[in-house]
């Protein structure tokens, strides 16, 4: 039986348009791919944001978080706390509600927190650690006679610490923010200083925050006060 010629060029025809149809499904695919992709890049951008490529110190010659003595008043002594990160950190602070609703910022992750400017004056929740009484101390002791050394333990006297609480205050308080590069200024009791204590500001990194997860499960960060070295830690 002959094959008609218009049967046989419908034939020849059918690869091509199965070629069509496969580009149309590639085109139709591309900018569904290009979407998704643009997707994940704007969520991984998001994960991101607390990330950054500057040195992690604003000052090299200083520490990343630290405390200052700014000056001694009567009663109290006033420091500053200094954040040299590219990050904010938060602690407990205790504001007035003009404070809390006049200044305001966004941490990396966006969350909405207080922030005073730089160089206010804050009323910080810090805390006080009690030092363990030192150990036996050993005195040697050289015998004229023979030569030989004795052994004299030496217990030591007990000390009267003037604290009230190992935190003050030890109730309420809200997260602050410290921006990166400011400082804010708060106050101690003279006599939380006195003997053998030290005081520190705890303080957490702006992704470790509550909404985050962050608390309680990240590990906490402190700030020392170091009393000795402006002679602080003695009586008078």
């Amino acid at each position: 039986m002959a094959v008609s010629p218009r049967v046989i060029s419908s034939v020849m025809l059918l690869p091509v348009n199965s070629n069509r149809c496969k580009l149309n499904m590639k085109k139709l695919l591309l900018p569904i791919i290009f979407l998704i992709s643009l997707a994940n890049f704007s969520l991984a951008q998001d994960c991101k944001t607390c990330l950054t490529k500057k040195d992690v110190l604003q000052d090299k010659t200083k520490a990343t978080v630290y405390i200052a003595l700014e000056r001694i008043e009567k009663g109290e002594v006033l420091v500053r706390v200094h954040n040299n990160t590219p990050w904010a950190i938060t602690f407990v602070t205790y504001l007035d509600q003009n404070v809390v609703t006049k200044y305001r910022s966004r941490l990396c992750d966006g969350q909405d927190i207080v922030a005073p400017p730089d160089k206010f004056e804050v009323d910080a929740k810090y805390q006080i650690e009690i030092l363990p009484p030192p150990s036996t101390i050993y005195e040697i002791e050289k015998l004229p006679s023979s030569g030989n050394s004795k052994v004299e333990d030496k217990k030591p006297k007990k000390e009267e610490l003037p604290l009230p609480s190992v935190m003050y205050p030890d109730v309420g308080g809200s997260d602050t923010a410290l921006l990166s590069g400011r400082s804010l200024l708060f106050r101690i009791k003279r006599n939380h200083l006195v003997g053998r204590v030290r005081v520190y500001l705890p303080y957490s990194y702006e992704w470790e925050t509550e909404e985050r997860g962050g608390y309680p499960w990240e590990p906490q960060h402190r700030v020392y006060f170091y009393a000795y070295e402006y002679g602080l830690d003695k009586k008078g």
